[in-house]
């Protein structure tokens, strides 16, 4: 299959718009799906697109591909938006409560080995 099905494919399973294919490349919407139509992208940025996507290995895994670079994406945005993330009351909550449950698992292991240890 060739690049341009693939990526055709690629965007059609995964559901993504001609802005999201063209941010790897700096390309705006209207410019990538005219030149995805007309098929005259420069090979660097089919090379681009071929390794951010992973359409060299498409098939089966292309959501679970795009499921990680949200995850990717989602990490990123909450890391540089962390002050803006805590004055949110339902995320300041969830984080207490999944940062309380790792802390009380440390500390119960850190008991056990220190009165193992005794």
């Amino acid at each position: 299959m060739d690049f341009y099905k693939k990526l055709l494919l690629f965007k059609s399973i995964n559901k993504l718009s001609y802005k999201e294919i063209g941010e790897p490349i700096q390309m705006d919407q209207a410019a990538i799906r005219m030149a995805v139509n007309r098929k005259s992208l420069r090979p660097s940025d089919e090379k681009v697109l071929t390794d951010f996507f992973d359409l060299e290995n498409s098939g089966d895994n292309d959501s679970i591909s795009l499921d990680k670079r949200k995850i990717e994406k989602l990490a990123t945005e909450s890391v540089s938006n962390w002050n803006e993330l805590m004055q949110v009351d339902s995320f300041k909550s969830r984080f207490y409560l999944e940062l309380t449950k790792t802390l009380n698992m440390d500390i119960d292991e850190i008991f056990s080995k220190v009165l193992k240890g005794k």
